[in-house]
């Protein structure tokens, strides 16, 4: 009789030790080591912060929590990613330093960690090594042309003109008509004393963009190099402080932690309001980037998705929201409103 039983018994005793393993997060050996490596990011005094910042910082920082222990190793990447660009949207360094550096560690295929931990480094003027961060970044993205301007923008900073030109013309290569590249080529024909090239770049950037009054500054000092005094009396007469202005998505994308998600969720609501829905849906958009778990972004880009025809992005959206919230009855009554309308094929560029 006893037999069997111990032959179970010890059959048992050796499975559900597999079975436990098998639903616990596996880390390869090196996955371990990564992990061990981490950086701790250290948490700011909450309370030498004004409130409406408290809010949204703890905000991310208590979704940051919640969903770590959860993820697997590129996940948790991205996740501290996401916690650095908040933290660097409130000024708030070196808990961004960390963060950005866990989550260049855990998810090295994307170009947006190093990126950002580049503009701490040229923030806090360790340019040597925001260099380094930009060529790592364009690596991954070589199309990026606002990381080809950051990483010339350096390169002229600390000296080295051959390269701050060919990062210049990269940038002109992928996005013509860039007024900070433009300028950028002007500057260094300048500090090369070819002050006729100089003043047509930065002639050709003011055409872009007038309002950019500091290269009349510029274009003052090479009109008194070629000892044309009454052009160079002129430009610096129309001198300002507005410098060439330029664009690059992901910095946009981490300012816009510093406003929060409600700021875009009635940003959208005015669009919407407008008639304007595909500005409305990219607004809502940014605002479930910031705040995942936003009820108000959800309900909107699935509301107005209906409103544009795409019922099956709706339910899409619709689907997320009911995961969060499944009794809200705003949801269930959208629900029914999706269910009740048309099919409508998918405009893939919307």
């Amino acid at each position: 009789m006893n037999g069997p039983i111990q032959s179970r018994d010890l059959l048992l005793i050796r499975i559900v030790p597999v079975l436990v393993l098998a639903c616990w997060p596996v880390f390869l050996p090196a996955q371990a080591e990564t992990v061990s490596q981490l950086l701790p990011v250290p948490e700011p005094d909450l309370q030498q912060l004004q409130p409406a910042t408290q809010a949204k910082l703890r905000h991310a920082q208590d979704y940051f929590h919640d969903q770590k222990s959860s993820l697997d190793e590129k996940s948790l990447g991205r996740a501290y990613g996401k916690l650095g660009m908040v933290y660097q949207a409130l000024q708030l360094q070196a808990a961004a330093k960390a963060a950005y550096s866990n989550a260049i560690m855990l998810d090295p295929d994307a170009a947006q960690w190093p990126f950002y931990l580049a503009i701490y480094n040229e923030e806090v003027g360790d340019l040597a090594e925001s260099a380094r961060l930009y060529s790592d970044s364009l690596k991954i993205a070589p199309q990026m042309a606002g990381t080809w301007l950051r990483l010339a923008e350096v390169l002229l900073e600390v000296g080295d003109l051959v390269n701050a030109e060919n990062a210049y013309r990269r940038t002109l290569s992928l996005e013509r008509g860039q007024v900070a590249a433009i300028a950028g080529l002007g500057t260094i024909a300048l500090r090369r004393d070819q002050y006729r090239n100089a003043i047509n770049a930065f002639e050709a950037a003011l055409r872009i963009q007038p309002e950019a009054t500091q290269l009349h500054y510029r274009l003052a000092m090479a009109y008194r190099n070629l000892g044309d005094r009454g052009k160079a009396t002129l430009h610096l007469g129309k001198s300002g402080k507005r410098i060439p202005s330029s664009f690059h998505p992901w910095i946009e994308l981490m300012k816009a932690r510093e406003k929060g998600a409600a700021y875009y969720v009635r940003v959208g609501r005015n669009a919407a309001a407008s008639g304007d829905y595909r500005r409305a849906m990219a607004v809502y958009g940014l605002a479930l980037e910031i705040d995942p778990e936003n009820l108000a972004a959800l309900y909107n880009l699935a509301a107005t998705s209906l409103l544009m025809g795409h019922r099956q992005r709706a339910s899409a959206y619709l689907d997320q929201a009911l995961a969060l919230a499944p009794d809200d009855r705003r949801f269930l009554d959208l629900a029914e409103r999706i269910r009740q309308a048309p099919d409508i094929e998918e405009d893939p560029t919307l």
